[in-house]
């Protein structure tokens, strides 16, 4: 629920109900019969509320891979910023991306990232911060984590990555 005051006479505000749909509502003082009263009008804004919610995930969210873009990153790493949150940043650059490109199609480059962020999601909390910058750079920002323990998970991505990575090259190869 979100609210706006517009005056002293005149409130708008939203909610969600149980089904989830929206409703803007307008609230306004006035008089009726030579007494204080107030109108509220409803007006649902589902559809408004469903475009918008689209319009963001294309905005903020890879459509390869699903997770968040450059601009979400940015919009994400500015709020940590102002917090007092302890962060890491790991930045991720898959050079060997052109190479697969090259030798095997952008198909499979297309599942060499995809498999890469699914090996990064598997080891990373729901609070930490994954994005592709673009094309094969990641950002991951791991909030809250000793420096020690965010070494340890970049290894282990590292290491299931490659592992996994040589066997399905191995597979495709033969």
């Amino acid at each position: 629920t979100t609210s706006n005051r517009i005056g002293s006479y005149e409130c708008i505000w939203e909610t969600e109900d149980s089904c989830h749909h929206f409703y803007r509502i307008t609230t306004m003082r006035m008089e009726w019969q030579g007494e204080p009263a107030y109108a509220h009008i409803l007006l649902d804004v589902t559809e408004e509320k469903l475009k918008q919610g689209k319009l963001e995930q294309e905005a903020y969210f890879d459509r390869l891979t699903s997770i968040g873009n450059r601009y979400y990153f940015h919009k994400k790493m500015n709020e940590l910023l102002e917090t007092n949150t302890q962060l890491v940043f790991c930045y991720c650059d898959l050079d060997p991306l052109k190479h697969v490109n090259d030798t095997y199609g952008h198909a499979e480059g297309d599942w060499y990232l995809c498999h890469f962020v699914k090996t990064v999601k598997k080891q990373i909390r729901d609070q930490d911060l994954f994005a592709r910058l673009g094309g094969d750079e990641f950002c991951l920002i791991l909030k809250n984590c000793p420096l020690e323990t965010a070494r340890k998970k970049i290894y282990q991505i590292q290491t299931l990555f490659s592992e996994e990575s040589t066997q399905a090259d191995e597979l495709i190869t033969n």
